[in-house]
């Protein structure tokens, strides 16, 4: 790892993956140690960057239907001009520069795929230097919960109708818990400006919350409650994994035979360098980024674990090379 982290700082890391809100004084007891101690470690890391406490809002609650992924061709010369028109797009979560079949790759979301349609058309179609795009829609997606515990998922369905694939109740490693895919998740108008207050300042106290929001503390008390039980929204501990040891990322788009799709997703998310996977439709049937030490790790992946996975039957990588944007935070732009 590029930064030196003993057993204190990852089981404190641990912690706060799992719930970025929790007191101090319950970081330090779950850690085993002081509480002085565990303010100290938790500073240390932030100030690193090796963690970052962050407010992931389930974009379904606030009207997002439609995830797409798509891959940008530009002519020489206008990469970073394209990213830079792209990366200022509210739309567009993710931009990143790649080798491979694509220059850039961007995650974008919105409310349907008329709205999805007018972005291809008429924003990108207006950048210059843009020679082709290819979009893949998300079907469902699965993001790890956890990148140093066990293997858990947490889903998000973007299909139509709304019907799990390759899901079932009780498979492992992904929680029976919230209901990621109800179509009404019953957010009024004082919730919405929780949880913007919540992706702006995500361990700031109920008090200070309700304040902000003009409520009473009780009520900002059982509104907070309700929305991170249901996980509407997740406070939690967002690990970089540049600075975790994975410095070498790469998006990759997989082809599968028919009827093996289910198959092929349970298998990737049982591998444990898979950082988020997701059924598309397009060029592609899934979708996979991993994360690994070097670009010569992720070679022997792609060769000795991906590669024999029985049912699929193409795969092309686009390694990272910049991230120019990250940004999930969804309520300021719904």
């Amino acid at each position: 790892m590029s930064d030196a982290m003993d057993a204190v700082d990852l089981a404190i890391l641990k912690e706060l993956e799992v719930d970025g809100r929790q007191s101090l004084s319950e970081v330090a007891r779950k850690a085993g140690v002081s509480r002085h101690v565990a303010g100290r470690r938790v500073h240390s890391l932030l100030d690193r960057k090796l963690v970052s406490i962050m407010a992931f809002t389930n974009p379904r609650a606030l009207g997002y239907r439609t995830l797409a992924i798509t891959g940008v061709r530009v002519t020489p010369g206008s990469l970073h001009p394209v990213a830079d028109r792209l990366k200022a797009l509210p739309n567009v979560l993710l931009v990143v520069t790649t080798t491979g079949q694509n220059d850039i790759i961007i995650l974008s979301m919105f409310a349907d795929p008329g709205a999805l349609t007018a972005f291809l058309t008429r924003d990108l179609g207006s950048i210059p230097g843009i020679t082709a795009n290819e979009t893949m829609i998300v079907l469902e997606w699965w993001v790890r919960r956890s990148f140093l515990s066990e293997l858990q998922w947490k889903r998000m369905s973007f299909s139509p109708e709304l019907a799990p694939a390759g899901l079932r109740p009780d498979e492992p490693g992904v929680p029976r818990g919230p209901e990621e895919d109800r179509p009404d998740f019953g957010a009024d108008r004082v919730d919405l400006a929780i949880l913007r207050e919540i992706e702006q300042s995500p361990t700031q106290s109920v008090a200070t919350l309700a304040r902000k929001v003009g409520i009473s503390r009780p009520n900002a008390t059982t509104r907070l409650g309700r929305l991170l039980s249901q996980e509407t929204t997740r406070v939690v501990g967002f690990l970089t994994p540049f600075r975790m040891g994975y410095p070498t990322a790469a998006m990759i788009g997989i082809r599968v035979r028919p009827n093996d799709t289910e198959a092929v997703l349970a298998r990737l998310r049982s591998l444990p360098n898979i950082y988020w996977v997701a059924s598309v439709a397009g060029r592609y049937d899934v979708i996979a980024l991993v994360v690994w030490p070097d670009p010569i790790a992720l070679s022997r992946f792609l060769g000795t674990q991906l590669g024999v996975i029985p049912g699929i039957t193409d795969i092309e990588t686009n390694i990272f090379m910049d991230t120019r944007k990250m940004n999930f935070a969804h309520v300021a732009s719904a």
